[in-house]
Order: structure tokens, then sequence, then C-alpha cells
């Protein structure tokens, strides 16, 4: 994480782990116990030694901003089968032991997930909702640059993607982690995430690209990422890019998940995007958007 203080990255972890734990607790409990007690330890503390490599890329990423707590999946995964392959404890109050254990385990999670069953993210679901438009609005083929390839490109199947934070791109993922732009230097800003710190402009600029959306997935005119700051301070993208609200009606089914989202005055959910002066799409997002005033201009 690179010019992160370590304090930082400790503090989150530990945040991510106690704030996690009743989705993964009573596993690593009930699987430690069928270690500790079984007969013969000996030929499953191997099996451990995965754990500590997985644990500590918590540590070293400062935790997740996801639901499901899924780094600690991995971990938990490893230790419950372990747990499973021990030996049994030849003691009978032991072996009853650990059936009372196992039936507690899963109460617990059954009431926990009987009183939070699972809902959308809404983070998926603005993803989910921008993909569909999208697909609907733009022509086959069309090339978007977005940093939430893991919800619009699944929504738009037709349109092709570029992947600004490099999860889905080769060459941004062999770039190393940069430090933290001044202009990005918020304590809560997406740029501190683990996974975000990424990115290279020029690149995603010699692709091309018709589209670009800085920030989250219904975009946004200002950098929340590395290579959204790069973007903008890249005299190419100022003169061959202009900012685009695209304002866009919400079914009902959607209005209580974007809720936070749709702008008060219109009801809509606007859709930022940059689009590239010469492509074949800017006709197409001029006919159904409004321009926008670029960031760039806001001092003169």
């Amino acid at each position: 994480m690179m010019d992160l203080p370590l304090t930082d990255l400790l503090a989150d972890a530990a945040a991510y782990v106690t704030e996690s734990a009743q989705q993964w607790l009573a596993a690593a409990l009930v699987a430690t116990w069928m270690i500790v007690s079984s007969s013969d330890r000996r030929r499953v503390w191997l099996l451990l030694l995965p754990c500590l490599p997985l644990l500590a890329l918590v540590v070293v990423g400062g935790g997740d901003h996801m639901l499901g707590a899924r780094f600690m999946l991995a971990p938990i995964a490893v230790l419950c089968l372990a747990g499973s392959l021990a030996a049994p404890s030849p003691r009978a109050g032991v072996r009853a032991a650990t059936l009372v254990l196992v039936g507690i385990s899963a109460l617990w999670q059954l009431q926990l997930s009987w009183r939070h069953p699972a809902e959308r993210n809404p983070a998926a679901a603005i993803g989910e909702f921008v993909g569909r438009v999208l697909e609907d609005r733009l022509a086959p083929g069309t090339l978007v640059a977005a940093a939430t390839a893991g919800s619009v490109p699944y929504f738009a199947p037709s349109l092709s993607f570029i992947d600004t934070l490099g999860i889905n791109d080769r060459h941004i993922a062999r770039i190393s982690p940069a430090p933290m732009p001044r202009a990005l230097r918020e304590p809560d800003g997406w740029f501190a995430v683990a996974g975000h710190r990424r990115g290279d402009g020029a690149y995603v600029l010699s692709r091309r690209p018709d589209l670009i959306m800085l920030g989250g997935a219904h975009g946004d005119i200002a950098p929340w990422f590395l290579g959204d700051f790069q973007l903008l301070m890249s005299a190419s993208f100022r003169a061959d890019y202009a900012p685009w609200h695209l304002l866009v009606p919400v079914p009902a089914s959607y209005q209580a998940l974007l809720v936070d989202q749709i702008d008060p005055l219109t009801g809509r959910l606007p859709i930022t995007v940059y689009v590239r002066r010469d492509s074949r799409m800017w006709p197409v997002v001029a006919r159904q958007g409004e321009p926008l005033r670029p960031p760039w201009m806001a001092d003169q």
C-alpha cells in the first residue's frame, strides 16, 4: 500500500476482523476445538500453514470495504478443512462437547441469517442499472473505460471495457501501486482503500475509448483514483474529451437502492461520462444528455 502508514493499515485490518467476526467466528471456534481436542493433531498442522499468508493479506491490505467478509473466507475455509480432517478424540465427553458446539454454531448462523437476510448491495445495484442503461443506449462494440469492472460490464455484454483499476487489464495490473497524489489525500477516500492504487491514464488514452467514466458506477466529474487524476491532468484528455450528464429515469424496482444517488430535482439518476469528441457516440450522447462544464475550466 506504498505510502499509507502501517498504523493505519493495522487499525483498518483490526476493524475489519472485529466487525466481520459474527459472520465467521462460530465456524472458526468449532474448527479450532476439533483440532485442539483431536487425538492426532500433528497430521493436520501442515494444513494450517496457508492460513498465515491469507491472514497476512488482510493486514497488508488493511481489510476490505465489500460485504461478506470475503478476505476472511479463505483462511476460515482452510481452518474448517483441517478441523474436519482431524481425528476425533477417543473420549466420549469430548465428542459430546463437539456435537454441542456444532449445534450451537449452526443455531448461531441460522439466527444470523434470519435477522440479517441477504440484500442487494447498493453499489452493485448502481452498477447493474448503469450497465443496462449503457447497453441500451450505446452501439455494440463501444469502448468504455471504467473503474467498476465488477458490475457495469456484466450488464452491458455488447460493449467493450477497459478496467482502469487493472483487475481485468494486464497492463495496469502489472504497474506498481503509486504514491497518493496530493489532490486525493483524504483519509476516507477511495484511493486509500486496498485495490484502488493502480492506474495509467496515458495507457487508457492510447486505447482511445469512446467513453470514460471517472469514479464510481454512475461516474463522476472529479477524480477518485490515480488513473482518474492522471487523465484530468492530461492535455490530450482535456482536448479530446468533454463531460456529459445522462439523466436516466429510474424504475420503481431500483429506486429504493439508488435513493441516495437520484437527483432530487429531476427524480432521475445522473450518469456522468466523458465522451471523445470524434467518437461515433458523441452525437448519440449529445442527443440524450446535457453538457457539463469541465472541472479544468472552473477557474476561468
